[in-house]
């Protein structure tokens, strides 16, 4: 286990290194009881009395929620784990599997869960009484926590891309080859030789083969492939093509809830598209059975309310720790007290972080030349004069700004006046850096037309240039 100070900006969060140790423990020896409570008896101090830090006085803290996949919250949470046969399935609302799977079964909601009929189904010793839930969970003994009022937010990576979303899009594939849009050959040599670009390059898709019920790859692989798909195939869209209107639906929802910023007028569209999507899904593909995970997607976007974007509360940073670990355990090439080993190394290298050892600056930059402004035409000129840069300065191949990373060439989009109306897009002409912490974009205006049925926006000819800081 690990945890967040949920108090840090979003682009410290991201960093593993701010992701601290909690607990290790070995699969065969965990017992709720004994390893939660110990982590509960250590919280509930946090909770009542807070810390004492020089200069800010007594500290309260609390839990705000735990994150994980489905196995991982439903364990945590006492609730059932046998998601393919157990009759109640799902953490956030009292569905029974033969509502589910009834006739418009994906529409269904069923009485929310709360604390009070959590507590009232504990107390109950038939298994249709007890609604799913097998036990009390350990850390409803916090004040600041209950599993059913957010304590156990979703995580889409798993119920999205590494589930249903990777299964359905196969679905769709097999099903375009069966009508000869497509063949697999095809689909593999234009999905090698795509022109990716250098941030999809990082997660660039695995071939998808005959053989294949699901898309492979990690999680933000498995997006890549679909986000491209339409760009990947290009001149063999039929638009009016049912299973196709389903790739675009199950693409708009991702971007929906991979946005880090999510209008709350926006949600009731997202429910609309959700409840479309799963419609259409049901009638194109009616001999596979929907998933638990198709049901899951329903809840989002009253979670949205709760959490916010879902983006920050999905499991899969937590996972990127992971990878600290299985290097330790490698390079050290000891399994003798590995727990004691791989918390002791963690802390140390925590350790060696706070001393100074992970200390960013907000803006990088790389390949940093001096800019002649003499050398462009009278618009560029023009654009940053009227702009407050100062020169002189230097023009940078690219720049990391907290995190971000931003290279010339690269379009942006920069504001839209609703969604998807009036979007500006911009194209990086320049990077400029003053030496005085502050870096500014001389960017195109292009002109700017979106494609429905690719989910893409066509980039026309320059309107005009602006320098922005």
């Amino acid at each position: 286990m690990s945890h967040h100070i949920g108090n840090l900006p979003d682009h410290l969060r991201t960093h593993t290194s701010t992701i601290f140790l909690v607990a290790l423990c070995k699969k065969k020896d965990f017992n709720h009881e004994s390893l939660y409570g110990y982590i509960i008896e250590k919280l509930k101090p946090l909770e009542s009395t807070g810390i004492a830090i020089p200069g800010h006085g007594i500290v309260k803290a609390g839990l705000v929620f735990v994150v994980g996949d489905n196995l991982g919250s439903h364990e945590l949470g006492g609730f059932n784990e046998n998601f393919s046969k157990a009759q109640y399935f799902c953490r956030y609302c009292c569905i029974s599997r033969k509502q589910f799977e009834s006739t418009y079964g994906y529409f269904y909601k069923s009485e929310e869960r709360r604390a009070e009929n959590y507590e009232a189904a504990i107390g109950q010793t038939h298994i249709n009484t007890k609604k799913g839930i097998r036990f009390d969970s350990a850390f409803n003994a916090l004040e600041s926590f209950h599993v059913c009022e957010g304590g156990v937010p979703p995580c889409f990576g798993h119920d999205i891309l590494e589930g249903f979303a990777a299964y359905d899009v196969a679905l769709i594939i097999h099903f375009l080859d069966n009508k000869k849009w497509l063949t697999y050959e095809e689909l593999q040599e234009r999905t090698k030789s795509f022109n990716y670009s250098s941030i999809d390059k990082r997660d660039k898709p695995v071939e998808f083969l005959e053989s294949y019920d699901r898309v492979r790859g990690g999680a933000w692989q498995i997006w890549t492939f679909i986000e491209l798909l339409p760009l990947i195939m290009n001149n063999c869209i039929n638009r009016n093509e049912p299973s196709w209107l389903l790739l675009l639906l199950l693409i708009e929802i991702i971007e929906i809830l991979c946005s880090l910023t999510i209008h709350k007028d926006n949600l009731a569209y997202l429910h609309v598209l959700i409840v479309d999507y799963l419609k259409l899904r049901a009638e194109l593909f009616p001999h596979v059975r929907l998933r638990p995970k198709h049901h899951y997607m329903l809840h989002y976007p009253e979670l949205i309310l709760t959490y916010g974007p879902l983006l920050k509360v999905w499991a899969m940073r937590f996972e990127s720790k992971h990878s600290f670990f299985k290097n330790c355990i490698r390079s050290s090439t000891n399994f003798i007290k590995v727990l004691l080993s791989l918390s002791v190394r963690h802390e140390l290298y925590q350790c060696f972080l706070r001393s100074g050892g992970d200390v960013r600056c907000e803006i990088t930059i790389k390949k940093p030349v001096r800019f002649d402004l003499q050398l462009y035409s009278d618009s560029i000129q023009s654009a940053i004069a009227m702009s407050t840069l100062s020169l002189p300065v230097e023009h940078c191949a690219s720049a990391t700004v907290k995190g971000t990373v931003y290279k010339n060439g690269e379009a942006v989009v920069l504001r839209q006046e609703g969604y998807q109306c009036f979007v500006e897009v911009r194209r990086i002409r320049f990077l400029l850096y003053d030496n005085k912490e502050k870096l500014y974009v001389l960017v195109e205006n292009l002109e700017t037309d979106f494609v429905p049925h690719m989910r893409a926006y066509k980039l026309g000819s320059v309107l005009k240039y602006e320098c922005l800081c």
